[in-house]
């Protein structure tokens, strides 16, 4: 095998390993007027009950948040007392302590924040 397809066979395993640990990804729009808040969700699974939930805002700023799995819930570990729950549809609904905030829609397609809309 010469070394462009060592190379080619290499990538398309790495991206296949990558989409593997990936469990969802969501677009999240928490105020339909401000799209500079409209945020990609994407949660991995990192090993056992630990998953990483990357959130990528309209601003092109991001962050990653660590979260917990237990039961059906996915917990942030913040002083909000935010999680998540995948539903049976696949939205991602939004909690924290004080109850229910908002639904992710699915965006099994969507690779930017600005194809939410």
């Amino acid at each position: 095998m010469n070394k462009v397809a060592a190379l080619a066979a290499l990538s398309a395993f790495s991206v296949a390993t990558a989409s593997a640990q990936e469990v969802g990804r969501w677009c999240d729009i928490p105020v339909p007027g401000l799209s500079s808040i409209d945020n990609l969700m994407v949660m991995k699974a990192e090993g056992g009950s630990e998953y990483t939930l990357e959130l990528t805002y309209g601003d092109g700023s991001g962050t990653a948040r660590k979260l917990t799995k237990s039961d059906s819930k996915y917990l942030a570990g913040d002083s909000f007392g935010e999680y998540y729950v995948i539903r049976s549809n696949g939205q991602l609904a939004i909690y924290d302590a004080e109850g229910f905030i908002r639904v992710a829609r699915v965006a099994s397609r969507v690779t930017r924040v600005g194809d939410c809309r």
